[in-house]
């Protein structure tokens, strides 16, 4: 369900390599939600890892937003608050023994993921200076 490719870059290395790595959990979480009761204790974990993982990200990118005064950025925040408030309410529900099948967890993270990469994250990559895009930091 979850797939990493190419078509998913948009040039700013660390940003790439978040993304790939937030393909990683959704395709652990799908793993898990097929399993269904049997893996409701690994999806509460990786629900709460995507949830971490996210918030680090998102502000990451935001301070790049602001840092090259990105005349969308209040847009773009609000559709990764979106997503952050979302992971929120499925990890309650889920935390409370609804299962995740009920949730329509995957259904709307892989529309969301459509939707912001190629609306929001691609036009975002324009505005690095080539130093930008190859920054990482990993070595930070």
């Amino acid at each position: 369900m979850f797939q990493w490719s190419n078509d998913h870059l948009i040039g700013h290395e660390t940003i790439d390599e978040e993304h790939e790595y937030f393909f990683k959990l959704m395709q652990r979480l799908t793993n898990e939600v097929e399993r269904g009761e049997d893996g409701q204790s690994m999806v509460i974990r990786t629900l709460s890892d995507l949830l971490d993982f996210t918030q680090a990200h998102f502000r990451y990118e935001e301070e790049l937003m602001r840092s090259h005064a990105y005349e969308h950025y209040e847009s773009h925040r609000k559709h990764h608050n979106q997503l952050v408030d979302q992971l929120e309410d499925f990890l309650e529900e889920v935390g409370q023994g609804v299962p995740v099948r009920n949730t329509q967890v995957l259904n709307f993270l892989k529309h969301w993921l459509k939707t912001h990469f190629q609306e929001q994250d691609l036009p975002l990559a324009q505005l690095f200076p080539k130093s930008d895009l190859v920054r990482s930091r990993r070595s930070g």
